[in-house]
């Protein structure tokens, strides 16, 4: 939840995220909140949990969660892949970079990315920042071929050396 409120802060394209209430009628009335485990089908949890809005359309086929490298080339905010290196370096996202791509328009050929799950950043919970150039990649090179210098990184960049400190310690934009 902290990496992906921090996203929007940087100007990235994130959902918002909110803690939600789930109860135990809804994971009983719920086919999807059950997960099968080696063939048991175990409810999921109820209580607080992370919510986010549903990325993409009500047409299966217009959102994506992978595109080949000759699709990447049609998304309208390739250069947002590079800003979000800001975030998933800064946080140790120690997963890969993922997202999921929509078209805008019915017939459209271009997409548009959101960036999801950061549910590997700080080191997987650990706390713990190594270094380790490869984490936090997007798994396909090709979105990074724009970047020529330290400017493919802004405005993320500069928005993440403004953020200022709270005196509760927490760390809030700061926007001229």
């Amino acid at each position: 939840m902290l990496a992906t409120n921090l996203g929007p802060a940087l100007g990235l394209p994130m959902l918002r995220v909110v803690v939600i209430e789930v109860s135990d009628w809804l994971i009983e009335q719920t086919e999807d909140l059950r997960i099968n485990l080696g063939g048991s089908k175990l409810p999921c949890r109820s209580g607080k949990q992370l919510g986010s809005l549903y990325v993409g359309s009500e047409s299966p086929a217009m959102t994506l969660d992978y595109l080949p490298r000759e699709l990447l080339e049609r998304v309208l905010n390739i250069g947002d892949f590079s800003r979000v290196l800001v975030l998933d370096k800064w946080t140790c996202n120690s997963d890969g970079r993922q997202a999921i791509f929509c078209r805008k328009a019915p017939r459209s050929q271009r997409y548009a990315a959101t960036f999801i799950d950061q549910g590997y950043c700080f080191n997987a919970s650990e706390w713990s920042f190594p270094d380790c150039p490869l984490r936090g990649v997007y798994a396909n090179n090709c979105v990074y071929e724009g970047v020529r210098g330290w400017d493919a990184f802004e405005p993320a960049l500069a928005r993440a050396e403004e953020m200022v400190r709270t005196p509760s310690g927490g760390v809030l934009p700061r926007f001229r």
